[in-house]
């Protein structure tokens, strides 16, 4: 409730939504015998559809924003071929410079997480070229390497280069030998082991992130994006989910309208079938 002076004036606007919440934002309750009802509640239903009406379309906004503006520096990135730290271009390559979204946003957000950059790379001490050389979930070129397991495609294909498995020769036939009913030796995956402490303690790799986002979330000094001069890229193993993610479909602003209507409309008319919904209940009650 608002409470005013008698000689206090309001506003057009103030009156016309003073208006609009008596006419079809406020219920009108019925007489129930089983329940107990709050006429005159602190938070009235006027201002929960209120709130929830500005929520959708502040979040509808935002999503339109992040796949059809921010989202077109991927997918021209991507377009251009600046897959991959080798591949990488300036924003002036993929004729984005001229654009006041992607210099503001290319640092912030969703754009530093999706798009990498190569200078920030070196900054945090990491190897994109490890990071391309993994294989992708998605890509169908990937599907059987990942289904099979590695000793599994060391029978299939004996002449197989080594580094197709990971551990190493003498793990693989350890793994041979238990598909083929023999009893290996208790040091099975000793390679594996001697691998995986290698990568602690930093022998294999120059850095322990995975990539200079997760290290900018770590590091106390962190790198600031050059929008004209830097060079970025798209990581190969994020190509076809930030395809999906950034697709440009369905986010014409025109739908803007449309989603503002179907949420006045659903609003009023939850609010005018609420009275029916508490009569049914108090009687189930009673």
């Amino acid at each position: 409730m608002i409470f005013r002076l008698a000689s206090e004036e309001i506003s057009l606007i103030e009156e016309i939504w003073l208006y609009i919440a008596e006419k079809y934002l406020t219920p009108k309750y019925r007489v129930y015998e089983n329940i107990t009802v709050d006429y005159d509640p602190l938070i009235s239903p006027a201002m929960i559809f209120l709130a929830i009406f500005a929520a959708i379309m502040i979040s509808s906004v935002a999503m339109i924003f992040t796949k059809r503006t921010l989202g077109r520096v991927v997918r021209r990135l991507i377009k251009k071929g600046a897959v991959g730290a080798s591949n990488a271009k300036t924003l002036e390559e993929i004729d984005m410079h001229k654009s006041i979204s992607a210099r503001l946003f290319i640092n912030r957000y969703t754009l530093s997480k999706a798009v990498r950059c190569c200078e920030e790379d070196a900054f945090y001490g990491i190897e994109p070229e490890k990071e391309e050389a993994l294989p992708s979930s998605i890509g169908i070129e990937n599907t059987e390497k990942i289904k099979l397991p590695f000793w599994r495609r060391k029978q299939q294909n004996p002449d197989a280069p080594e580094n197709d498995f990971p551990c190493g020769t003498r793990v693989e036939e350890e793994f041979i030998s238990v598909a083929s009913g023999n009893d290996p030796a208790s040091h099975l995956a000793i390679d594996c082991v001697d691998a995986a402490s290698k990568e602690e303690t930093g022998e294999t790799a120059s850095s322990p992130y995975k990539d200079s986002y997760e290290a900018s979330l770590v590091m106390k000094k962190k790198y600031k994006r050059r929008a004209l001069s830097d060079h970025f890229y798209i990581p190969y193993s994020t190509k076809h989910m930030l395809l999906v993610k950034f697709d440009k479909k369905g986010t014409n602003p025109l739908i803007l309208p449309i989603i503002a209507a179907a949420v006045i409309v659903a609003g009023v008319l939850v609010i005018k079938l609420l009275p029916f919904i508490l009569s049914l209940f108090d009687s189930v009650l009673g």
